[in-house]
C-alpha cells in the first residue's frame, strides 16, 4: 500500500510510542458526581479495583501509604507493608506492589481454573513500587485538582 511521505514517519513514531509505553501502568482517573473513578489498563485492573473500593472508604489510609512508600525507598532494611481493605489486600516491598482480594485463594473447588482466569486477571496485580508511587501520586493530585 502506498502511503505519502508525509505519513510515514508519523506510523514511525506511533509505534515508537506503544513500544515506550509497553512496560507501563496507564490509568485514568475521573471525576463522577463527585467521586473520583480510575480506570488501568489490562494487568493492573485491580489497582482500580482497590482504589474505587478501599480509598474511599478509609481517609487515612493515604498517608500512612505513601509513608510506608517512602520508608521502603529510603531503608534497604525495611520490610514488607501490609494493608488490609475491607475487600483487597495491598502488599508492598521494596521491589513491588501488589493487591489482591481477601481469600482469594479460598474459593469453592468446582471451579476450574480457566473459569478463573478472567476473574483472577481482575482481581489480582504486581507492579514495580516505582510504578505504583506514580500512580498513587497522580491519584492525590488529581483529588487535590478537583
Amino acid at each position: 500500500m502506498w502511503l505519502p511521505t508525509l505519513m510515514r514517519p508519523a506510523l514511525v513514531v506511533v509505534d515508537l510510542l506503544l513500544i515506550s509505553n509497553f512496560y507501563s501502568m496507564d490509568f485514568q482517573f475521573n471525576n463522577l458526581y463527585g467521586n473520583v473513578f480510575c480506570r488501568c489498563s489490562m494487568g493492573h485492573e485491580a489497582f482500580a479495583r482497590w482504589l474505587n473500593t478501599e480509598l474511599p472508604l478509609a481517609p487515612d489510609l493515604a498517608p500512612r501509604i505513601v509513608q510506608a512508600i517512602q520508608t521502603l525507598q529510603q531503608n534497604p532494611n525495611a520490610k514488607p507493608v501490609h494493608f488490609a481493605g475491607r475487600e483487597f489486600h495491598l502488599t508492598l516491598d521494596q521491589q513491588d506492589a501488589y493487591v489482591q482480594p481477601h481469600g482469594a485463594y479460598a474459593l469453592d473447588e468446582q471451579f476450574t481454573e480457566q473459569d478463573l482466569h478472567l476473574y483472577e486477571d481482575e482481581s489480582h496485580a504486581c507492579c514495580g513500587l516505582d510504578d505504583f508511587q506514580h500512580f498513587f501520586q497522580s491519584y492525590l493530585d488529581f483529588l487535590n485538582a478537583r
